[in-house]
């Protein structure tokens, strides 16, 4: 480290690893200061220079959370193309009652008959228990009648989320 004039200087040095440091310091000595380059430590001898980096033990914890999603296919044998929308309702119970975990996934549906149509959510649910899917179909061609919204599909998820691990 450079230094310029008279004064106390303070060097920094971060380490990248742990183990034994030794501080060495070193003067190339210049005008009005020629007596020529001076060295403090040079030898690694003076404990006072001495510093000792350590590693610290590290844990690591884990908690799961899921991303739930669901398909739908509809079909008409008649009338045209499908025309409309599917929705999707996912509940935190085994029968569609409560409140949604979400607001529901509107999808829209066309062209030629089957289509699967599928919810694209990336919102992660932290939580274990029952869920259920309630899906319905909007027909906005005349000639298909409605789909009414249904408990089509139900799940029970658990979790089990390891204890905290730590280093040997």
């Amino acid at each position: 480290m450079p230094v310029s004039g008279d004064g106390a200087y303070n060097a920094q040095f971060t380490p990248t690893a742990p183990g034994d440091y030794h501080w060495v310091a070193e003067y190339s000595g210049n005008s009005p200061n020629t007596s020529g380059p001076v060295t403090h430590n040079a030898s690694c001898s003076d404990t006072g220079e001495d510093v000792r980096v350590n590693t610290v033990k590290s844990t690591l914890s884990t908690a799961q959370t899921w991303i739930p999603n669901d398909s739908a296919t509809v079909s008409a044998p008649a009338g045209g193309n499908l025309a409309g929308t599917v929705t999707f309702t996912l509940y935190p119970t085994s029968d569609c009652t409560g409140s949604p975990v979400f607001p529901a996934f509107n999808v829209p549906v066309s062209g030629a008959s089957a289509k699967t149509v599928s919810t694209n959510n990336t919102t992660a649910v932290p939580t274990a228990g029952s869920f259920s899917w309630q899906v319905s179909y909007d027909s906005t061609n005349a000639a298909q009648d409605d789909i009414p919204a249904s408990c089509q599909e139900t799940s029970v998820l658990t979790v089990n989320n390891g204890n905290p691990v730590t280093s040997p």
